[in-house]
């Protein structure tokens, strides 16, 4: 009797927080020994949210307020969680609001798909959205990766009022750069900046000062080590951290426009965006039948991408549970690059060789690339190289 009456004791796990709910519900990864309820562990999350933002001050002026959040369709779980904790934060009486924020909501496919296709997940997924209570209190867009060869100018200047999904006309020539990648390490990693570079069109066009990004801790450890591997140290601090201000005033390819990229997800797994999702007990996406699905041209196995998660995931689970902590707080400590000139592709800064000389001149728009960019060119065939070109110089 008392044997088993020990046994029990040590398996009864105490919430850290409240000291009387069952801590089980989610384990601390470092010890199992320690762990939060089902109730106190949305206020952990939420708190951690607003702890990001509150400790970068994030929004330091009433302009900066002018917010862009940002839903992709291949983290569905992420910008699920972003967008409900956007919204509690700015919920509330006016005294007591954690946020306040002026928001509006950028939805961003991204697949190799048809225009058919295309249309048919945007139906399912407003389904599905209209649902959630945060949907009549922002106005939203749809847009794809592809409304990178958009001309801007072209919309209008009202960011609610688009009919359809900005880019639907360019999906073949969306489809056609990206087939004409060897590598699918560089597929992937020039989609990542395709994204950015779309994003900060929108931000300027839009005249959004902020936008809120769903990156969570793994995605930003992984997207370290990436970085590491294209040859992109000096830009590893603005690519993980919560503010990324690369795209300031003086360096950024718009006129009069200060856009901060800002990730309030930064200090939270993807093990707890997943056990909030369970809590919460939102309806599944995938029973919606709107789960991505990736053409195979984009995500493949043996890619850096791919195996620089295979390895943070081996390490984590052989008994190093601080893996992804560890590998963000280094390179929160790396200065970034802030001398020289920016690059027209990532927007990151680097040093041209005065002897460098290119003698077509209709290939002089290199001189505006960095190193890891111009190793993405030597990797396209084909028209793609026409396509990237056509990119850079929007």
């Amino acid at each position: 009797m008392n044997s088993e009456g020990s046994s029990t004791t040590t398996l009864a796990i105490s919430c850290v927080k409240c000291t009387e709910g069952d801590g089980s519900f989610f384990r601390l990864e470092n010890t199992k020994l320690a762990g939060y309820c089902i109730k106190c562990f949305p206020k952990v999350i939420q708190h951690k949210f607003a702890s990001s933002l509150g400790r970068n001050r994030v929004f330091k002026t009433p302009e900066q307020r002018n917010a862009l959040l940002i839903f992709t369709t291949n983290k569905q779980l992420e910008s699920l969680q972003l967008l409900n904790l956007t919204f509690k934060a700015i919920s509330g009486p006016e005294d007591h609001r954690i946020l306040k924020l002026n928001a509006k909501v950028l939805v961003l496919f991204e697949d190799l798909i048809d225009s058919v296709e295309l249309n048919k997940q945007l139906n399912l997924l407003k389904i599905f959205l209209i649902k959630q209570k945060f949907y009549s209190k922002w106005n939203w867009r749809f847009g794809h990766l592809a409304a990178i060869f958009n001309k801007f100018e072209h919309f209008s200047k009202e960011f609610g009022r688009n009919e359809g999904i900005d880019g639907e006309e360019n999906l073949e020539k969306f489809s056609n750069l990206i087939s004409n990648c060897r590598s699918p390490s560089v597929r992937i990693e020039l989609l990542r900046l395709i994204r950015t570079k779309l994003l900060a069109n929108y931000a300027a066009y839009f005249n959004f000062p902020s936008v809120l990004l769903s990156e969570n801790a793994d995605q930003l450890a992984t997207e370290t080590i990436n970085s590491l591997c294209f040859g992109r140290g000096s830009s590893i601090f603005d690519i993980s951290s919560v503010i990324d201000d690369r795209l300031s005033t003086n360096s950024l390819p718009f006129v009069n426009h200060s856009i901060q990229f800002i990730r309030p997800l930064r200090d939270i797994s993807y093990k707890e965006l997943e056990a909030l999702d369970r809590i919460e007990s939102c309806e599944n996406i995938e029973e919606n039948g709107i789960n991505t699905r990736i053409n195979g041209i984009i995500k493949e196995e043996n890619s850096v991408q791919s195996l620089a998660k295979d390895f943070i995931e081996s390490l984590r689970d052989n008994g190093f549970p601080a893996t992804i902590s560890t590998i963000l707080s280094v390179s929160s400590k790396i200065e970034s690059e802030r001398n020289g000139q920016i690059c027209t592709l990532c927007f990151g800064r680097f040093q041209r060789n005065e002897e460098e000389e290119i003698n077509n001149k209709s290939c002089l728009f290199l001189l505006k690339i960095c190193r890891p960019c111009l190793s993405i060119f030597e990797d396209i065939e084909n028209e793609g190289f026409n396509l990237l070109q056509e990119i850079v110089n929007l």
